[in-house]
């Protein structure tokens, strides 16, 4: 998201919130009324109090601290040192600080958020990163590039990605066995980089993980290491001796292949004549380059149109055959054949390929592995098959059949996408999953036949097929809604004939992805409390989303939105505790009060650039929402609309301003506050504060909304503006306030109810 949030204080906060949740919804379950969840009309809902647990003696003019996270550093640079019991470094606290000459860190120092120091070029040589150190996030160190050594303490530490990218004065780096995996990118742009050092424990070495290491020269692979990303190695072009291990059975694409040491391999497997002729079953060995666990992962014929993979080959890399790939025709393993692993890709787009045997010991075919043979119109199965990854065979357009073995529980998204001439399907006894787009545009797909057990159907998965199209054909024209169910209760297409009321039948356990065809939109209470859909996708036509549509539906977890939508109704995803995922469509123009109130398990939204108006309570209680994108377009933000949100919470600008000029909040008021020209209106709530006593408005706000000054109980003047309306009780609690010139706008009711201004008006 952006983005991101201090990573060091999550659990602390988890657990508090957890707390809320619990009190905030123990009064609210599956059966009551929605009439029940009264609007606030006296006073707002309890917010949530959040208070540092311990006391930190430090000067306010150098660090801006939070509970116990410095988010930012303000100070003059030089020689920093951290306060004792602050226990973490936010996310971007010192980034870009190119005048921090060295940090000192206390043993309390536990956590160092994501680009925490990207970027501090005048770190020293002698960087010590903290003792108890046990998360380092993404982009920590990126672009410090005065550091020159580096030895992480060996203790358990979770990190993040590109945590040292572009440091190019760094020549010596320890990695402890904490670490576990190296991550991606971790190294990458490192350029003085000569010395490493990684412990034998460590499992893992991500993508580009040494990418452009160009002074690298040896390089000793940990014992216990079985797989390397994609890239890893890219760029090192003075790597000239690898140590391999046997354990290294995984290799992703294009590793070696700008190395010296893979230079070298190739010229001399081109150079040497074998000895004597290849053992039967080991054919054209002497043209592999085999490592680790006799991983291919390169053939030096170029023009090969015949592949004979040699019996102690365990691995086929990704990429090992692209240089060659157009030319195959044919590849032959044989009947002792110890081939375990295809890497993602390694047939992909073998044009020429017309039939392929997989060999018995191969379980699991990963995401694209035969993607773009256009021309293989047989596949034989004879192994335990398990898995079918992402983009397998999309666009094998000739493959008329294919047997998948009763071990398959699952097949990635696209993975016969335009497989045209397949024409049936009996997809596996123990499939539970099939993704996205499986087999959208198998134009000739007339027969599936679907398991008891398959449980969970991508969007669009038989798209454009014939058997999926049928479903909709009837002898005689239906008079009600039919309703398509398959596998373990998937309703997998509907055919709407009274949109006017739509009853999901019993036996239906999920709603599948562009379930409904024909449907308007989707009324209040559609969905009211139901315990079906986990994933769903409101498809094109739909214009609406009702009041109370998915109210309390506990068990939704993901929702897509078609661009047609324009309005999310009241209340629409209230109570949605376990949605994690949601698309807002580009259409969306108004999300109206408490549509995602207490939706406490997402964790991001980014709202559409055509958005105008969000409601009060709109995502109030979300607890773990940190990153929100709000558009220019956004003119309108309810009272409370984004409290109890981590996003909110831990913003500390002086004047949180979204939108198109909408102020949300004020951080650590003084007792008179201008606000800048920038504010052209502001939300309920947003002076959330006892101790504010004058308020000048500039001239741009013409609104005081609706709680505007809710709980300034101090408040005695507000002056400025050019007001023409004045909202539902905006003065609650301001039993100073002395007087305030309305002029000719207009005003609520209830403006004045609970102030010392209703007192004032009543005389």
């Amino acid at each position: 998201m952006k983005k991101s949030l201090f990573s060091a204080i999550k659990v602390c906060l988890m657990l508090l919130v957890s707390l809320v949740l619990v009190f905030a919804l123990c009064s609210c379950n599956g059966e009551e009324a929605p009439e029940a969840t009264q609007a606030p009309s006296t006073e707002p809902p309890a917010i949530a109090t959040f208070k540092p647990v311990v006391e930190i003696n430090y000067d306010k003019t150098e660090f801006t601290i939070v509970e116990t996270t410095i988010v930012e550093y303000i100070g003059k640079g030089g020689d920093v040192v951290i306060p004792e019991k602050v226990t973490a470094i936010g996310d971007m606290a010192f980034s870009g600080r190119s005048d921090v000459t060295s940090v000192t860190f206390t043993k309390d120092v536990v956590s160092i958020g994501e680009k925490a120091f990207e970027n501090c070029s005048g770190l020293g040589a002698g960087f010590v990163p903290p003792s108890n150190l046990s998360y380092l996030g993404d982009s920590a160190f990126a672009g410090c590039t005065g550091i020159t050594e580096i030895e992480i303490q060996n203790k358990p530490i979770e990190v993040g990605t590109n945590i040292f990218e572009g440091c190019t004065s760094l020549k010596k780096v320890i990695i402890p066995k904490t670490f576990q995996i190296i991550p991606d990118y971790t190294f990458a742009g490192c350029s003085s980089l000569t010395d490493v050092t990684i412990d034998n424990e460590i499992v893992s070495i991500g993508e580009h993980a040494f990418d452009g290491c160009t002074s690298l020269e040896k390089f000793n692979f940990p014992t216990k290491t079985t797989k390397i990303g994609d890239y890893a190695f890219t760029g090192c072009e003075k790597l000239s001796e690898i140590n391999f291990q046997r354990a290294l059975d995984e290799i992703g694409y294009f590793v070696f292949n700008d190395t010296a040491w893979f230079n070298n391999q190739v010229k001399a497997q081109k150079e040497n004549t074998p000895a004597e002729t290849p053992a039967e079953g080991n054919a054209d060995i002497n043209k592999y380059i085999l490592v680790g666990h006799d991983v291919i992962i390169y053939y030096i014929d170029d023009n090969a149109t015949t592949l004979n993979i040699p019996d102690k080959a365990y691995g086929i890399a990704s990429g090992a055959f692209d240089h060659c790939i157009a030319n195959v025709e044919t590849v032959n393993f044989t009947t002792s054949s110890s081939l375990v692993k295809l890497g993602s890709g390694a047939f992909k787009d073998a044009v020429k390929l017309t039939t392929f045997s997989l060999p018995t010991k191969v379980t699991i075919l990963n995401n694209d592995v035969f993607s773009g043979c256009v021309s293989m119109s047989t596949f034989n199965v004879a192994s335990k098959l398990t898995f079918v990854g992402d983009n397998a065979f999309k666009n094998c357009e000739k493959l008329t059949s294919i047997f998948l073995p009763d071990d398959i529980t699952s097949i990635g998204d696209n993975a016969f996408y335009g497989c045209k001439a397949l024409k049936e399907v009996t997809l596996p006894d123990s499939i539970t999953s099939l993704g996205d787009y499986a087999f959208k545009d198998c134009n000739e797909l007339a027969k599936v036949i679907i398991p008891l057990k398959l449980s969970d159907i991508g969007v669009q998965a038989f798209d454009n097929t014939k058997w999926y199209n049928d479903l909709s054909v009837y002898e005689e024209a239906p008079t009600e809604n039919q309703f398509h169910i398959f596998g373990d209760g998937i309703l997998i297409k509907a055919d709407i004939i009274d949109n006017s009321s739509i009853v999901i039948p019993e036996n239906v356990k999920s709603i599948a992805a562009f379930t409904f065809t024909n449907w308007g939109k989707i009324n209040d209470r559609e969905f009211y409390n139901s315990k079906l859909p986990k994933s769903i996708t409101i498809p094109d036509g739909v214009t609406s989303i009702g009041d109370y549509a998915f109210y309390f539906c506990d068990n939704l977890e993901t929702v897509f939105i078609s661009n047609t939508v324009t309005n999310i109704g009241e209340k629409a995803f209230y109570g949605c505790k376990n949605l994690k995922l949601i698309t807002l469509p580009e259409s969306l123009t108004e999300i109206k009060d408490y549509a995602f109130y207490g939706c406490s398990a997402l964790p991001e939204i980014t709202l559409p650039s055509n958005l105008t108006s969000i409601g009060s309570y709109a995502f109030y209680d979300c607890y773990k929402l940190t990153e929100i994108e709000i558009p220019a377009s956004v003119k309108y933000v309810g009272s409370n609309a984004f409290k109890n949100t981590s996003w909110f919470y831990y913003n500390t600008d002086e004047e949180m301003i979204v939108g198109d000029g909408v102020l949300l909040k004020v951080t650590a008021p003084s007792a008179d506050i201008v606000l800048s020209n920038n504010v052209k209106s502001f939300a309920g709530g947003a002076f959330d504060s006892a101790n504010i006593q004058t308020i000048k408005l500039p001239a741009a706000v013409t609104e005081i909304p609706e709680y505007a000054f809710s709980g300034c109980v101090d408040l005695k003047e507000v002056t400025g503006g050019n007001i023409s309306k004045i909202g539902k009780r905006a003065f609650n609690g301001c039993f100073k306030i002395e007087s305030f010139n309305a002029g000719s706008a207009t005003v609520d009711a209830e403006a004045y109810i609970n102030s010392s201004l209703d007192k004032a008006v009543s005389e």
